[in-house]
C-alpha cells in the first residue's frame, strides 16, 4: 500500500465486495441523514448550512472512483 493510495481502493482490496458494499452503504447513510436534517430545518440558513455539510463530506471523499 502506497501514501498515496485511495482508502476505498485499500478497503477493496483487502475486504473485498462485502466491504466495499459497507463502505458505499455507510456513505449513503451519511448522505440521506444530511439531507434529512436539511429537510427538518425550520428556516433557510439551516437548509443550506446541512446541505453545505454533506456537500463538502462527499466533495473531499469523492475519490472512490479513482
Amino acid at each position: 500500500m502506497a501514501h498515496n493510495d485511495f482508502i476505498f481502493s485499500v478497503i477493496a482490496e483487502e475486504e473485498g465486495f462485502v466491504g466495499s458494499v459497507i463502505v458505499l452503504a455507510l456513505y449513503a447513510v451519511v448522505l440521506f441523514t444530511g439531507l434529512r436534517i436539511a429537510g427538518q430545518a425550520r428556516d433557510r440558513l439551516g437548509k443550506l448550512v446541512a446541505v453545505g455539510v454533506v456537500t463538502l463530506i462527499f466533495s473531499t471523499s469523492s475519490s472512490i472512483s479513482a
